[in-house]
């Protein structure tokens, strides 16, 4: 054997338990690190992504109700008399009789726990510009539209319509969900006044005030369909209230005036 060969040779060497556990902690911590990272991006994901569909629900939701709320009252023959065409002693179209007075064409319920409720009517002009909440298409000019919009039990904002065919026969749509509250208050005219002068809910409008409103505002209160999005119980003030949830969901309130310009007083 060559021992100067064996001499020119360098031992080997291995790494230390130190070492090791030095290399062990720097990867945890990295590890941890890139963990974090992840889980704050998916939180933030999540927020937005509840924000943004709160907004977009509630966007539609506020237009879709103006739009047909602002029909309450319409007439395909504008010279015709108004209170004289709808009337419950002259049932166009067969529709049912929800309103109370002659003439009536708008309505409502009062609930503050489960939401109120709104209903009105319209006529059809047959060319199909002029639809019930659900899209239908009236048969034609003298056909009463009659339309509600309300809460269900699974917290879905929802349009009803009377079918023109018959008056037991009711469609039901739901349009978004997760909503927590209807409030809707109706703007009452004095004589000689075509604006609102007080804004009251259904159950403190006069029998004999509803031909004088002139105006609805609907505020809706929705949530976020996931929970555990917020660092604690977000406080919310609706229908003048303030409240804090035992939950962690967004909430918002959205609120918009619809003006009844089919209205003659």
């Amino acid at each position: 054997m060559n021992n100067g060969l064996l001499t020119r040779l360098k031992p080997q060497k291995g790494v230390t338990l130190v070492e090791i556990m030095v290399a062990l902690a720097v990867g945890i911590l990295l590890t941890a690190g890139m963990i974090q990272i992840f889980v704050s991006n998916r939180q933030a994901y999540r927020v937005q992504d509840g924000v943004s569909r709160l907004q977009e629900n509630g966007r539609f939701a506020m237009t879709f109700m103006r739009q047909y709320i602002s029909l309450a009252g319409y007439q395909a023959d504008p010279s015709a008399a108004q209170r004289t065409v709808f009337s419950p002693d002259n049932p166009i179209g067969g529709f049912p009789n929800v309103f109370a007075l002659p003439g009536q064409i708008i309505n409502g319920t009062d609930d503050n726990v489960n939401g109120d409720s709104i209903n009105f009517r319209y006529e059809g002009d047959g060319d199909g510009a002029i639809r019930d909440c659900l899209g239908g298409n009236p048969p034609g000019a003298g056909q009463f539209v009659v339309s509600s919009f309300n809460l269900s039990a699974d917290s879905e904002l929802q349009c009803m319509s009377f079918n023109p065919a018959g008056a037991a026969v009711v469609q039901t749509q739901p349009l978004i969900d997760n909503v927590e509250n209807l409030q809707i208050l109706y703007g009452i005219a004095n004589p000689n006044n075509a604006s609102a002068q007080s804004y009251l809910p259904a159950a403190n409008v006069a029998a004999d005030r509803w031909d004088d409103i002139v105006s609805v505002r609907v505020s809706l209160l929705l949530r976020s369909a996931e929970d555990n999005l917020t660092t604690k119980p977000q406080t919310y003030t609706f229908n003048g209230v303030t409240v804090t949830p035992s939950d962690r969901r967004l909430r918002q309130v959205f609120t918009t005036t619809v003006n009844l310009r089919n209205i003659t007083r």
